[in-house]
């Protein structure tokens, strides 16, 4: 995960500043882009809990082949990985396990109202809908939590239990 560091500013004599705008040998310029930034973690945090709270997610799961995790200070939220497309655009990885039972209710649904139009949306079938439906309840999740914008939440299905 990319950190960004700032340098401390030095003290220096009033002669010796430099103009407005210009760096002194040993400074370094600060950095442009959003002021308002807020952590991966928080942003972790705050999709995590969307999801948690989204009709059919029975937990986060940390992956399925190997660990995947946003770290914070000590800390880690599983399943949930943070991208820098660019240095002022996020996109979201989020492994969650569904509940079987709320899979076969949405099948249900959709076999019930297939007479009468197609089943799924845009040939996505249950799973594409059920990761639709997650997607927006990460997006509602983040709203007010940065100024970011988030280019894409991928969603991984990793289990059904």
């Amino acid at each position: 995960m990319p950190h960004a560091t700032a340098a401390r500013p030095t003290a220096r004599s009033r002669s010796a500043a430099a103009a407005p705008g210009e760096t002194t040998p040993g400074e370094t310029a600060p950095q442009e882009g959003p002021t308002d930034q807020v952590s991966d973690f928080i942003i972790a945090t705050a999709a995590a809990q969307a999801l948690r709270a989204a009709p059919g997610v029975v937990d986060i799961s940390p992956g399925v082949f190997a660990l995947v995790a946003t770290y914070g200070s000590g800390k880690r939220i599983a399943g949930i990985v943070v991208h820098h497309l660019t240095p002022d655009q996020i996109a979201l990885e989020a492994h969650v396990v569904l509940s079987e039972a709320y899979c076969h209710e949405m099948l249900t649904a959709a076999a019930t109202e297939s007479g009468e139009r197609e089943r799924g949306t845009e040939g996505k079938g249950v799973l594409g809908d059920i990761a639709d439906r997650l997607r927006e309840a990460v997006y509602g999740g983040l709203r007010g939590t940065t100024s970011l914008p988030l280019a894409r939440v991928d969603v991984y299905i990793d289990d059904l239990r």
